[in-house]
């Protein structure tokens, strides 16, 4: 009799196991198990800004993680690198700071774009950039443009950035389970540049003529893009 019922057991506990498997197969693929890893190098004039993480710890969006790194597309792509917490689990070195990569026609190899540093304010580090590295930049406190030609006028030349790789589709997870599973993730889009570029002038009528050195190197998730 006890062999009996140890042999109906084992059937069950094997049944059991076989059913987990299938449905585990069958359930939507959640962020956790597709994590993607994300970072983010901006070097001003050589000083290093820096965050990397996995998306199965932290996700690097407005709103969800206190780190940016991450692009966007509706009438173009954009490409948003912040860095507003030093303490976070993904932050690697450098000041707080935030940059925003804007491509009409994002493509393979070479892709022109449009940088800048949006309202960074008084008291943060580009502002203390701008007036103690940048002698003669213009700051207002709020928007810093760059040019990769000095101008002579207050129009910027775009950067020529080279797109190593556009990455896949991220799609909402139908079945979330906590806030890090809302998505399954695509990925990465990569990405960079390397050269010299140049502020605007403190004196009207503000040409791009306060040169730095600059490089960006990315590997941002996509995100409703």
């Amino acid at each position: 009799m006890m062999n009996k019922i140890t042999l109906v057991f084992l059937l069950l506990s094997m049944f059991c196991c076989i059913s987990c498997e299938e449905e585990a197969k069958l359930s939507p693929t959640s962020s956790s198990a597709n994590p993607v890893d994300y970072e983010f190098t901006i070097k001003l004039n050589g000083v290093t800004h820096k965050i990397q993480g996995n998306t199965s710890i932290t996700v690097p969006i407005g709103g969800i993680g206190s780190n940016g790194c991450y692009a966007t597309s509706f009438s173009g792509t954009s490409i948003t690198l912040d860095l507003n917490d030093a303490s976070a689990t993904n932050y690697i070195a450098g000041q707080i700071l935030g940059f925003n990569i804007s491509f009409d026609n994002l493509l393979l190899g070479n892709s022109i774009a449009n940088v800048s540093s949006l309202g960074y304010g008084a008291n943060s580090y580009i502002s203390s950039f701008i007036n103690n590295t940048l002698v003669g930049a213009y700051n207002n406190g709020s928007f810093l443009q760059i040019s990769s030609t000095a101008t002579l006028d207050a129009t910027p030349t775009p950067l020529t950035f080279n797109i190593t790789d556009l990455g896949t589709p991220t799609v909402q997870n139908p079945m979330p389970t906590t806030i890090s599973d809302m998505y399954i993730w695509g990925e990465t889009l990569k990405g960079s540049f390397s050269g010299t570029v140049f502020a605007k002038s403190n004196i009207s009528p503000r040409p791009f003529d306060v040169p730095f050195q600059l490089e960006i190197s990315f590997e941002v998730i996509r995100y409703s893009y």
